[in-house]
């Protein structure tokens, strides 16, 4: 099982040009999706797929405001900052983070697999065993 993780900036200040030219930047083998759609006929925002430039601007207002966009912030770390996101948060952040958006904007996003209980071996103590007498003649 994974938990939420973290979420961590690893620079200075994230790199917001970099994180969009790479948002823009359409995958490999994958079409545009947009052709054929009438820009002066809105879709309704539920039925669309959500973009990756969309949660990219989530994740700028985040940074502004994070305990509103459900990140925690953690003290402390070995990185500039890092945040706790919540399951909302998380699967917007994963979204970014498959499409390497995360990664240009200067943030990782660790997952944290539950710990795994692990029993250790009992050694029972036995008694001794006498050794079997030996017949001497």
């Amino acid at each position: 099982m994974t938990l939420p993780g973290m979420l961590e900036l690893l620079r200075e200040r994230p790199n917001w040009l970099g994180a969009l030219s790479v948002a823009l930047t359409r995958p490999p083998g994958i079409p545009e999706r947009r052709t054929g759609e009438d820009p002066w006929r809105p879709t309704d925002a539920r039925t669309r797929p959500r973009r990756i430039t969309d949660d990219l601007a989530w994740l700028r207002q985040a940074m502004e405001d994070p305990a509103v966009h459900g990140l925690r912030p953690i003290p402390h770390r070995n990185a500039i900052a890092a945040w706790a996101p919540d399951d909302t948060a998380r699967e917007r952040l994963v979204r970014l983070r498959e499409r390497n958006v995360l990664e240009a904007a200067g943030f990782e996003l660790t997952d944290v697999t539950e710990p795994v209980r692990v029993t250790p071996p009992r050694f029972e103590r036995r008694p001794a065993v006498a050794p079997a007498p030996t017949s001497r003649g």
